[in-house]
């Protein structure tokens, strides 16, 4: 079963592929997808991203595609003309200027809009992922150095006390 970095080194794969590119041709197996497949036809994909184990490729018309590989999904790449050779069920066939992202064997592939990405039942219950988001650690505040201590002198987000100071903590 692929982890997080293993998905995300698969989205970045993805991004070379078809990143910034037009989406010419978009195929779904499932009818509830497949309905929707001219939604991305003729829209740039603005980025492929990952959450966890999620694949998010989001587009310029807002639109988000969510994919979780499960035990069996893997991404393939290729030349639009050139199908992998596989034994695997096509779920997913993406093409932009002749290069095609096709999505083997995964069932959990949804297609949401990007303001209700948040609501997705997996993404809801995730934090940040360290892989994929920008993350910033918050400012210490102004107390601790006029107190006496400094933003050197605790760990990540720990106040800085006498005690703290003089203990033999490791930060």
């Amino acid at each position: 079963m692929p982890e997080g970095p293993e998905i995300r080194r698969a989205a970045d794969k993805i991004q070379r592929q078809i990143g910034g590119r037009v989406v010419d041709e978009a195929w779904f197996a499932f009818p509830e997808l497949a309905e929707q497949a001219n939604v991305l036809e003729g829209v740039r994909v603005d980025a492929v991203d990952t959450w966890g184990k999620a694949m998010l490729l989001r587009f310029a018309n807002q639109q988000v595609l969510y994919s979780h590989n499960q035990l069996y999904g893997v991404w393939k790449l290729h030349d639009a003309a050139k199908p992998p050779s596989t034994k695997r069920s096509l779920r997913v066939r993406l093409v932009a200027d002749g290069r095609a992202a096709s999505l083997y064997s995964a069932s959990d592939i949804s297609l949401w809009h990007a303001q209700d990405l948040k609501q997705h039942p997996f993404l809801s219950r995730l934090g940040p992922d360290l892989l994929s988001h920008s993350l910033s650690r918050p400012s210490p505040p102004a107390n601790r150095v006029a107190n006496g201590g400094s933003a050197s002198s605790s760990g990540p987000g720990f106040p800085v006390t006498a005690a703290a100071r003089s203990s033999s903590a490791p930060w």
